[in-house]
């Protein structure tokens, strides 16, 4: 009996959210195609943080430290959003925005602690597709993604 038992809750057993990509909102269900987002700061634990909402979310998240390990991703990688700092060493993020404009457009979100209008002029002149700035909830890069990436929903 136990055996049986076993048996059916393995094979019918149902994929959590999280593992399908599926969240819930009020009575529909979003499906998250598995987009791959691209967040470089060289502040590790704003890479976590930002890791853990959007991993929960359903998206996949790759990770970089610099600008030229972000343009070394892109290169490799299928990138559906990239959440880009400022200051950075070896490529800073205008930089990297302006290279990565030269080939590619995925969207751009830079993320600074550079608060000036200026700055946010110069970071979407160059190709940013936002500016957020530093420190920031959370949660606003999650917002961004949702606008920033389309969600399929099923009633």
């Amino acid at each position: 009996y136990l055996i049986v038992v076993v048996f059916f809750f393995f094979f019918f057993k149902q994929k959590t959210a999280y593992e399908i990509g599926v969240r819930l909102v009020g009575s529909e269900m979003c499906i998250r195609d598995r987009y791959n987002i691209l967040v470089c700061d060289d502040d590790k634990e704003i890479v976590e943080a930002i890791d853990i909402y959007l991993s929960q979310e359903g998206y996949h998240i790759l990770k970089a430290y610099d600008g030229v390990e972000a343009l070394n991703i892109l290169e490799k990688e299928k990138v559906n959003l990239l959440i880009l700092d400022v200051m950075m060493p070896k490529l800073d993020g205008i930089r990297a925005t302006l290279k990565i404009r030269e080939t590619n457009s995925v969207p751009i979100i830079i993320l600074s602690a550079k608060s000036e209008d200026s700055d946010k002029i110069l970071g979407l002149n160059i190709g940013a597709d936002d500016y957020v700035t530093k420190p920031f909830n959370p949660l606003e890069p999650v917002s961004y993604t949702h606008l920033t990436l389309p969600t399929k929903r099923i009633v």
